[in-house]
Parts: structure tokens; sequence; C-alpha cells
């Protein structure tokens, strides 16, 4: 049996068995820290951007920046 590494919580067997790599247990990895995106500025090569998902005004500048580049 393996522990989270977040909770410390023991992780089920039957999620080991279908994700052998993981270290979160389903609860722990079901949350969602951050939102991504690739942010193409320029005709140069785009760089990837993090917001919390919290940050509903990074999100829609997030947005604004993807849609952009569309």
């Amino acid at each position: 049996m393996r522990t989270c590494a977040r909770c410390k919580s023991f992780i089920p067997q039957s999620r080991l068995n279908v994700l052998p790599d993981t270290h979160t247990c389903v609860t722990c990895s079901s949350v969602q820290k951050y939102l991504g995106a690739m942010v193409y500025d320029d005709k140069t090569a785009g760089r990837l951007e993090f917001v919390r998902p919290e940050n509903k005004e990074a999100i829609n500048t997030l947005r604004r920046f993807v849609n952009r580049a569309r």
C-alpha cells in the first residue's frame, strides 16, 4: 500500500492497478490547482501561462490572449 503525497491517506489498490505511477489519492488528484494555456504574443514561440482558478480576472485575461492567437 502506498500513501498519498498530499493527505497521507492510503491509496486504494484498485487505483494503483489502473495508475501505477500515481502519488495521490482520488480526492487529492481531483483538486485543480492551476489552469494553463499556451500564449502566443507575437510571431515567436509561445509560452505556457498558469493561473489559479479562483482568480477570475486572470482567467479572463488568459482567455483573451488565447482567443487573440487563433
